[in-house]
């Protein structure tokens, strides 16, 4: 699982809907990390939350993979 779908799951679980906004864009290639981290520091803490998790393999990796499939804007 790549880093970046890693990270959007967790932003997509907090009950913020500026967040789970977030997480959506980023899965979907629409802003960088970089930018969300600029718009919002309550992002900002969660995105470096999300890096630890993913260091440790803290999160069962098939909810991330259902969270992608589910949520990735696929251009047909």
């Amino acid at each position: 699982m790549d880093r970046i779908s890693f990270i959007s799951y967790v932003l997509h679980q907090s009950t913020n809907e500026k967040l789970k906004k977030f997480a959506l864009d980023l899965l979907n290639g629409a802003i960088t990390l970089r930018e969300v981290e600029r718009k919002s520091p309550l992002a900002e803490a969660e995105i470096k939350r999300a890096e630890i998790l993913y260091k440790n393999g803290d999160v069962d990796f098939q909810f991330v993979y259902k969270f992608v499939a589910e949520k990735m804007n696929i251009a047909s």
